[in-house]
């Protein structure tokens, strides 16, 4: 089991050129078998350090290590069209590639373990940009309130008809749109094919807004802050789940704990305060411990 005192897998140096759409960054030391493995398919390069004033050096490993200090096993993925300099220059997605990586045991996972995507890989729109893409209007149009997994398939299927009909209307860019909405979906299938559970737990551009690419995950999430009310620029339709994704992150003695749970998840180092960290990425830390704990049945 990788605890809060041992010190976090050392994520290589990327070369500036990605020949796949994805790259393995980051294994466990010593992986536990008796607990749940969690893929998290993110961006590792990055140095905006998200939670200030510690060594989290990436949007991927603010969420990384607070899941490995809980008793996950943390599979640490570059994904290449998130990669700002590399580039993935196969033109494959990377949801397929890497369910591909874990049927070929690149990276181990059994039924019941977890892929986190905590980045959009497509695009999010607004619902009224999905209804014009799809040719939908009046009742037929996608809500907030009316979106169900039936209805995501058959959004599926339209888009799909829509791309195939040269005469649908479609710009260029909407098709481009329409090849990746379909080709992310079709490898969160592949992925929950292998028994996995998916999570996306992506998207910080309000209510009114979706990624039509993830709508079959296993789960959708929302950020709720910490006394239960909904962040406002979280996604909020139908499909999601509310999880506890606002947190102020605490110095304690050994380093800095970012979700609240009491371990100490990163370095300190020197600042002004402590610093908030919230957005829907960040609810994964809560509802994973929730719905998934480490221990695997």
């Amino acid at each position: 089991m990788t605890g809060p005192n041992r010190p976090a897998p050392r994520v290589d140096q990327l070369p500036s050129r990605i020949d796949a759409p994805t790259q393995i960054v980051g294994v466990p030391e010593k992986p536990d078998p008796s607990r749940r493995n969690v893929i998290v398919l993110d961006d590792f390069r990055t140095n905006d350090n998200p939670v200030r004033g510690t060594s989290a050096r990436s949007h991927g490993e603010a969420i990384s290590r607070p899941l490995e200090t809980q008793g996950y096993n943390l599979y640490r993925v570059q994904d290449a069209d998130l990669d700002p300099q590399g580039k993935n220059s196969s033109g494959r997605n990377s949801l397929d590639h890497l369910a591909e990586r874990i049927r070929n045991g690149q990276i181990p996972a059994r039924p019941g373990d977890v892929v986190n995507l905590s980045f959009g890989q497509d695009e999010k729109l607004a619902f009224g940009d999905v209804n014009r893409m799809a040719g939908y209007r009046g009742d037929q149009s996608l809500t907030r309130s009316n979106l169900t997994l039936e209805r995501a398939q058959q959004l599926r299927e339209r888009l799909q008809q829509r791309l195939d009909d040269p005469n649908s209307g479609l710009t260029q860019a909407d098709r481009d749109r329409v090849k990746d909405i379909l080709a992310n979906a079709a490898g969160i299938d592949k992925l929950k094919e292998l028994g996995l559970v998916v999570i996306n737990a992506a998207g910080n551009e309000g209510p009114d807004a979706l990624h039509p690419g993830y709508l079959n995950s296993t789960h959708s999430l929302q950020n709720r802050n910490g006394d239960g009310s909904f962040d406002p620029t979280s996604a909020r339709h139908r499909l999601t789940e509310p999880a506890r994704g606002s947190f102020v992150s605490r110095t304690l003695p050994g380093g800095v704990d970012v979700n609240n749970d009491g371990i100490p998840d990163f370095d300190s180092r020197p600042r002004k305060g402590d610093e908030d960290l919230s957005g829907t990425s960040f609810s994964v830390l809560e509802f994973l411990r929730r719905k998934y704990p480490p221990p695997l049945h």
